[in-house]
């Protein structure tokens, strides 16, 4: 099984995702965040294959979170799940390390589907990215 942690702030899309990603064959919600600043100590410690990542966090936002996760794990898969499309958010989350990037209103199929074109080497992107 692909471990992945959910950096999340919205309690009820959080257990959302780690209702869908349980759910599949291939992943596993290693843990859950509602923060980045709860994240980044606990994480470094216990590193997933891969990290979705929200965006707009309280505190340090998404981006900064991605690289701080790259910076000390660059194996770690990072994907941003978020609403927000912003041409500006695309590009800073990928120029920090982010390797994919879909949104909050993508189907649960789609989902599962971004994880595993990411573990294998892609770059899933939403189709409005």
């Amino acid at each position: 099984m692909i471990t992945v942690s959910i950096i999340e702030d919205d309690k009820n899309y959080r257990e959302g995702l780690k209702t869908l990603i349980d759910g599949s064959d291939y992943f596993r919600v290693l843990h859950l965040y509602p923060s980045a600043e709860v994240a980044l100590p606990h994480i470094t410690s216990h590193p997933p294959e891969i990290a979705m990542v929200d965006i707009k966090l309280p505190g340090k936002n998404g981006v900064e979170l991605i690289a701080a996760i790259k910076d000390a794990l660059p194996a770690t898969l990072c994907m941003v799940c978020s609403f927000y499309d912003d041409d500006e958010y695309v590009f800073n989350a990928l120029k920090n390390g982010a390797s994919g990037y879909i949104l909050k209103d993508s189907m649960p199929k789609q989902i599962i589907e971004s994880l595993r074109e990411l573990h294998q080497g892609g770059a899933p992107m939403s189709r409005y990215i």
